[in-house]
């Protein structure tokens, strides 16, 4: 019986088929062009193409020789858009640019073991590009379980690299989470049968217990934080985006994430409690433990008037406190409704709009924060919104003592 999956139905019937040699009874030639044309349109990606790449090295001999045909020109295809990719040597995009390694070494069999030992340099010592070891670690265990299984000499540091992702996943997921670990014991679906089969989980090492507290360097400095408690988890990045130039940062997260222990969310972009934003704001935080605070900005840089909201989404679940306090000067619309808080105010000249934004793991926010100006030397002309103020704030779990000052290269300070 064909397995269906739908993330894709067609690449995991002609993998399933050519794995239990019943090609003769689907219309081969029909579902490789559709395959295609799917890599024509860019829309070949993730579980699908890797599907795509056992096909291509396992089965190509066992189709007819005119299908034969149309997936050797896929196997040029995909050659031919890794190439550039390699010598670009875009390290920062991780994903990018292991997908085009380990596409030139299995299909092309070109030797890619220097390029993966300079990038694998880089992945270690300069914190995985844009925080692809938080958001696309999934995905790069796929491709390294690739490698590790279809190459019968597999890059010198794979294997490390492999076992470093799986120890990371596993201390960022729930308990219940579906880590790639598990995927492979249970072994659901064609690509995760022949990954089993073919002995990956001789690369894991031991599982151990995730740790509660967890601190991850990131790129550029930054800091990714996470805490377990008895409510939930907390988790932070200490700045958002990462760099200026690509607000996306090939990072799915945002800058403060909190996941209660009522919910079997699998990993931090289906938690919930999250951020959502109208237009993009920065981000610096601080985290102590199950507490955090966040200092969001938004630079309104037009005299047009402009409307601009922040948010939170809050879970009925209890022992979650979050309380915003608007730094700039706005009238500010505040409301909380329907398990959301939601500030909204209306730009009308230059200026930044300020928020700091208090959460707890401890318990409900009752107090707001004490707030004087800040003696900032040297001093500068400043736009409203551009003031730096001293913050006091007593939260369930403590006093918090910070600088906020917008213009400073950590914006969000202890003091």
């Amino acid at each position: 019986m064909i397995l269906i999956d739908p993330r894709d139905a067609l690449i995991e019937a002609l993998l399933a088929a050519a794995e239990q040699g019943t090609l003769a009874e689907i219309p081969t030639a029909q579902y490789v062009e559709a395959l295609q044309v799917k890599w024509d349109e860019g829309t070949l990606s993730g579980y699908s193409f890797w599907c795509t790449l056992v096909l291509l090295v396992r089965h190509r001999s066992a189709f007819p020789d005119d299908t034969q045909a149309l997936l050797t020109k896929l196997a040029l295809a995909l050659c031919q858009h890794a190439r550039p990719v390699r010598a670009a040597h875009h390290f920062y995009d991780v994903r990018g640019y292991l997908e085009a390694l380990v596409v030139l070494r299995l299909l092309a069999q070109e030797d890619i073991g220097q390029d993966f030992e300079d990038a694998a340099h880089e992945w270690i010592f300069f914190e995985w590009g844009c925080g692809a070891h938080l958001s696309n670690t999934h995905e790069l265990l796929h491709l390294l379980g690739l490698l590790l299984t279809l190459d019968t000499q597999p890059p010198r540091r794979a294997e490390m690299l492999f076992r470093r992702l799986v120890k990371l996943e596993e201390d960022l997921a729930n308990p219940v989470s579906r880590t790639f670990r598990r995927g492979l014991s249970e072994a659901e679906g064609i690509l995760w049968s022949l990954l089993a089969g073919l002995g990956l989980q001789n690369h894991l090492l031991p599982q151990t217990s995730p740790p509660d507290m967890l601190m991850i360097p990131c790129f550029g400095g930054a800091v990714f934080r996470q805490h377990r408690s008895q409510h939930g988890t907390l988790a932070t990045l200490s700045r958002y985006p990462l760099t200026p130039s690509t607000p996306q940062n090939w990072l799915s997260l945002d800058a403060v994430f909190c996941r209660t222990n009522t919910k079997n969310s699998g990993s931090f972009s289906d938690g919930e409690v999250m951020t959502f934003t109208r237009p993009p704001f920065q981000s610096a935080t601080l985290q102590r433990g199950a507490e955090a605070l966040a200092l969001r900005f938004y630079d309104h840089r037009t005299s047009t008037a402009q409307d601009v909201q922040d948010g939170w989404e809050q879970p009925e679940a209890g022992g979650i406190g979050i309380f915003p306090w608007c730094l700039s000067g706005h009238a500010v619309t505040e409301e909380r409704r329907d398990g959301h808080w939601l500030l909204a105010a209306r730009l009308e000249a230059p200026c930044l709009f300020v928020v700091l934004w208090a959460i707890s793991l401890e318990g409900e926010i009752e107090g707001v924060p004490v707030v004087t100006p800040a003696r900032v030397v040297p001093s500068v002309p400043r736009r409203t919104g551009e003031e730096a103020w001293d913050i006091d704030w007593e939260l369930p779990g403590g006093l918090w003592k910070v600088r906020v000052d917008p213009l400073a290269k950590e914006p969000l300070c202890g003091r």
